[in-house]
């Protein structure tokens, strides 16, 4: 769930601060508001929390009020210890806007603030009274609503360079039952254990991976491969290789300072077909039977990729999206017999690794959540794009 971060200081602007959360989440929805005062529960690890919070953050509003620099205060955002400081820090090393509100008091000079907080006073901000939040509601609705009507890619501006993150959903150490009975390669159903990841909600699309293009202009372009769709930015990406999938992933861990990487097989079919709260697999994302508007596959004759998202009807239990067809989908494990085994030697490039999916181009039977084929690493084809993954600490 993306969220809107509301960061203050408890000895500055406490109930103006509420305020704006309540006005927020009367206007947003409750759960999309980070307050700590109305979002932790006792006995929760408050930066773990805020940790959590920032990583799903679209936007983040800093309250700063008349006593924010006082001697007292000011001292505490010298400490690297300092929680406020600690959450405008990791919101900008994330890329994340930051949106000051001025109550009570005026724009503060960079000469007032301390030095890793000087470009707060060069971004665009909301001055306003604590006895007329409500008179600015208008003022405060639109700056953040400009973050969240599109807040599925949250296009960012990293030291490193520019990108779009990707939305991602969270899936929680566990263990399910993998493959099935329906094919040689499928076989035998065994349980495997992961540890917690995130999973990109879609796969990576044409307007994330042109930055990538534009950052790195040696970088070569699959123009002897363009489709005509290439050039619509919430496509799918596609004929792209295994090495290419690989690169853009280490590019974005760079720009990001996050561990963006290939998923696994297990865990690809994890996020596709097992339904956490019955514990049980399913045989396409949302169910047992073939349902085609659910997907985009042969049996639709749409004959080429869709946008990412617009089967949203065919999400999978926890709430991924396009994992039967539309495109095949690298990932980072090699195409091996069963039982699964986790790469051994990822650094070592195997000579075939497995895709999962199933595409615009083939069958239903294709898109079921088991099936797996093998590709070398240098195969594309106008079917063939790629999901991303993140770790996650336990």
């Amino acid at each position: 769930m993306t969220l809107i971060f509301l960061s203050y200081r408890h000895t500055d602007t406490m109930s103006t601060s509420a305020e704006i959360a309540s006005i927020l989440r009367e206007h947003f929805g409750q759960d999309r508001v980070f307050w700590d005062q109305g979002t932790l529960k006792y006995g929760q690890n408050y930066l773990e929390a805020i940790d959590q919070a920032i990583f799903n953050a679209a936007v983040m509003l800093v309250c700063i009020g008349p006593a924010w620099l006082l001697p007292e205060n000011y001292q505490k955002l010298l400490s690297p210890d300092d929680v406020v400081l600690k959450e405008i820090t990791l919101a900008q090393q994330r890329g994340i806007p930051i949106i000051p509100i001025f109550i009570d008091r005026n724009v503060p000079t960079p000469q007032e603030l301390p030095p890793s907080l000087q470009f707060l006073n060069l971004q665009h901000g909301i001055i306003l009274s604590s006895i007329g939040v409500r008179e600015r509601l208008q003022t405060i609705l639109d700056a953040v609503g400009a973050y969240l009507d599109d807040d599925e890619f949250q296009f960012r501006q990293f030291p490193a360079g520019a990108c779009v993150t990707p939305p991602v959903i969270r899936i929680w150490a566990d263990q399910f039952t993998m493959g099935s009975d329906e094919r040689n390669n499928e076989q035998p159903k065994h349980t495997v254990k992961l540890s917690p990841f995130a999973i990109a909600k879609f796969p990576v699309t044409v307007g994330e991976y042109n930055l990538f293009l534009r950052a790195n202009r040696n970088f070569s372009r699959p123009t002897t491969r363009t489709i005509n769709w290439l050039q619509k930015s919430k496509h799918p990406v596609v004929n792209i290789t295994w090495q290419e999938a690989s690169l853009y992933a280490s590019w974005l861990s760079f720009i990001t300072s996050q561990p963006w990487r290939l998923l696994t097989e297990a865990e690809w079919e994890m996020a596709a077909g097992w339904d956490a709260h019955n514990h049980s697999a399913r045989r396409y994302p949302w169910g047992e039977n073939f349902i085609s508007s659910k997907c985009n596959t042969a049996e639709g004759k749409i004959n080429q990729p869709i946008e990412v998202g617009k089967n949203s009807n065919g999400a999978s239990a926890f709430g991924v999206m396009d994992m039967a067809g539309n495109i095949w989908e690298w990932t980072a494990s090699p195409y091996l017999p069963y039982p699964y085994q986790p790469p051994l030697h990822p650094e070592q490039i195997s000579p075939s690794y497995v895709v999962r999916g199933g595409s615009w181009r083939h069958p239903s039977p294709d898109s079921r959540v088991t099936r797996r084929l093998g590709h070398s690493p240098s195969h594309f084809n106008n079917s063939l794009g790629f999901r991303l993954a993140l770790n996650l600490n336990n």
